[in-house]
Formats: structure tokens, C-alpha cells, sequence
């Protein structure tokens, strides 16, 4: 298809060298839509992913209303059934050529009865949950489906974040990062669980969780184990090029039967 022939929308993308084309064939999973997950969605939606699959057991509240994706009309509604009617609107301008579809479960992640085959039919698995158990859940299913997972969350202050991309049996998975005996201090990730809610900090998180998501899926260079955001003082991202998985990890620990199952 040549650039006249492309949707207008995406005319501009292919020029930063990301292929619609190809990434009308893939599948990403975004559990938890709120604040950073409804802006990694819609972006998705916007460069021409297939198949969004939105995982998210909240409604839409006044608290909702300090960052980015959700609007007054939506107050009361599930998250994931809101963003779903925003998305379709949005695939209505990419063509038939270009279609989008979306799966929105209104489910609590321990609920999920799809969960396992939910993370085996994606390309891609995008975190972006408050609840670390709900995260080390979906870890685990990544790793034993072999599923590059991209994590992200805002500390406690709101002003700095983290990126976390976990490819099993090859970087650290979450487990590696959040136990007793991790390979990095606490203090340097910062608070696992986000208490201020920033649209500046969490437009920037979901921005580059969506920028190694598409390197994954594109194949290209420049996907990273760590990526910390600090945004106190002036702005800083500090990329972890090595990271070591954790001996021992419960999750992904080096164990070579579940390595080769």
C-alpha cells in the first residue's frame, strides 16, 4: 500500500518508521485502564494495533477526573466499557482495511477465568495495576507462556515512575525486582503503589511502556530491561541497559524444567 493509500491518520506515523501494516496483525493485553492504561490503549488504537484487549474491575470516579482518558460523562460506567466505545470511535476513522477490535472484561484479575488463555493469544502484555499481587498474577502467565510484559507505575509522590520490560527466562521478571532478596534497593524503584495521581508523570509512563511495546512488535532495537522516570526536580530517565534475574526467583528462577516446558 502506498502513503496515498494509507488512512490519513496514519500517514505521518509510517514516517517515523512504524508499519501499520504490521501492526494491524498483532494482539496486545492492557490490564488496568486507568490513568496510565487508558492512554496506552488509545495510543495503540491511534498507530494501528489490531487487537486491544482491556482487563480492568474499576468504575470511572471524581478521583478519576485528575489525569488524562476519562471525562465527566463516564462517571459510574466501567472503565474498560468506556474506553472500549472511545476506542471503537477512534477505528472508525482507520478503515476497512485498518480494523480494530476490542475485548473489554469488567473482572477482577483473580476472577479472570480467560486470564491463562488471555496472555497466550497476545503478542504483548501491558501492565499498568495499583495492586502488586494483581501484577505478580499476570507475571507469572507471562513467563509461562513466554510473553514479553511491560510494566509501569508511578511512586507515591506522582513525580517519578518506572518502566519495567520483562522478557521470561532472559531479563528479570517482576518477582526478580519485588521480594526480600531483590537485585535492586526499594528505595531506588521507589514505592511499588501510587498514591497521587500526575497526568504529566503518567502521560510520560505510558508513553514509553507504548515505545518498547512497539519495538517488541516491530523488532526493533532499543528495548531496555528498566527505564526510571524522575520528574522532582528537573526532568530525568535513566535507562538499566543489565539487569540480573534473581536467583531463586519464585516466578522465573532459573529453573530449567519450566525453562524448556
Amino acid at each position: 500500500m502506498t502513503q496515498r493509500e494509507l488512512p490519513r491518520m496514519f500517514r505521518r506515523i509510517t514516517l517515523s518508521g512504524i508499519d501499520p501494516a504490521r501492526l494491524k496483525m498483532k494482539t496486545v493485553a492492557v490490564f488496568g485502564v486507568g490513568g496510565i492504561g487508558a492512554l496506552i490503549a488509545e495510543m495503540l488504537a491511534r498507530v494501528g494495533i489490531g487487537k486491544l484487549i482491556l482487563i480492568d474491575k474499576d468504575l470511572v470516579e471524581e478521583e478519576n477526573m485528575n489525569r488524562l482518558g476519562f471525562y465527566s460523562e463516564d462517571l459510574g460506567k466501567p472503565k474498560v466499557q468506556v474506553l472500549k466505545r472511545r476506542l471503537e470511535s477512534i477505528a472508525e476513522l482507520r478503515g476497512s482495511q485498518y480494523p480494530l477490535a476490542v475485548d473489554a472484561y469488567f473482572v477482577n484479575i483473580f476472577d479472570f477465568e480467560l486470564l491463562d488463555g488471555v496472555v497466550k493469544n497476545s503478542d504483548c502484555i501491558m501492565l499498568a495495576l495499583d495492586d502488586l499481587d494483581a501484577r505478580l498474577e499476570v507475571n507469572s502467565y507471562a513467563i509461562k507462556h513466554r510473553k514479553v510484559l511491560i510494566d509501569g507505575g508511578a511512586s507515591t509522590n506522582g513525580l517519578r515512575g518506572r518502566i519495567t520490560v520483562v522478557k521470561p527466562f532472559e531479563w528479570p521478571c517482576l518477582g526478580c525486582y519485588y521480594s526480600d532478596e531483590s537485585i535492586m534497593a526499594e528505595g531506588q524503584l521507589g514505592e511499588i503503589t501510587c498514591n497521587v495521581s500526575l497526568p504529566t508523570t503518567m502521560a510520560l509512563i505510558a508513553s514509553l511502556q507504548v515505545d518498547q511495546c512497539l519495538k517488541v512488535l516491530l523488532d526493533k532495537e532499543g528495548v531496555v530491561p528498566l527505564i526510571l522516570v524522575n520528574l522532582e526536580e528537573e526532568p530525568q530517565i535513566v535507562v538499566y541497559n543489565h539487569m540480573r534475574r534473581r536467583k531463586g526467583c519464585e516466578f522465573c528462577g532459573g529453573d530449567e524444567d519450566r525453562r524448556k516446558s
